[in-house]
């Protein structure tokens, strides 16, 4: 009865094993952490070419602002080329307002972006050392499992429970094969150990 209920914990945390390395739910977060990266990395390097852009405009009217400033006018038509320029400053200072909080808002999506990939890079680590740790022990205890019982079980797909007993002593092996839903657990268990002893 002991051997029935460890196998049956065997045959759990083997099946859980198997689900969790089965899953590919931490592979598509990294992938969509690094798609989002890029697609961030890319947005910076857009917004940093329009900066360039605005910098060399800017830079240019500058130019032609220097230039217009050597050149002797009137009181009238210098006060009008002022308020231009003032109004000038005003939408370019908004324009680098807005150009630092769209900076400021891009470096707080990429800490989010790392912090959420050295999370899934930790959790991967993590699964990595358990099945390190975990599946050769649960090998060795199938194995052990095995070698003592003396059951080899079929572990394909099925309602039934399948395999074979083997006794190397006689040279017989018994077959199982039994549908555990058409009998009580109590009745498996001891078809089982019937055919073991």
């Amino acid at each position: 009865m002991a051997l029935a209920t460890e196998f049956m914990e065997t045959k759990g945390v083997v099946q859980d094993l198997h689900a969790v390395f089965e899953s590919r739910e931490d592979f598509e977060k990294i992938s969509q952490v690094r798609e989002e990266l890029e697609a961030f990395l890319e947005a910076c390097a857009t917004k940093e070419q329009g900066a360039q852009d605005f910098i060399r405009e800017f830079s240019q009217r500058v130019a032609l602002v220097e230039k217009d400033a050597n050149n002797t006018d009137s009181d009238v038509v210098h006060a009008a080329r002022m308020r231009k320029f003032e109004t000038e400053k005003l939408r370019v200072g908004k324009t680098i307002s807005q150009f630092e909080n769209e900076e400021s808002l891009l470096k707080q999506q990429q800490e989010e972006l790392a912090a959420r990939g050295a999370l899934l890079q930790k959790r991967r680590t993590d699964l990595e050392t358990l099945e390190k740790d975990t599946v050769p022990r649960v090998k060795h205890e199938l194995s052990l499992y095995a070698h003592v019982s003396k059951i080899i079980w079929h572990y394909e797909p099925t309602s039934r429970i399948v395999g074979h007993i083997t006794d190397p002593a006689n040279g017989d092996v018994k077959e199982i094969d039994i549908d555990p839903t058409k009998e009580s657990s109590f009745q498996v268990a001891n078809q089982l150990w019937d055919l073991v002893d």
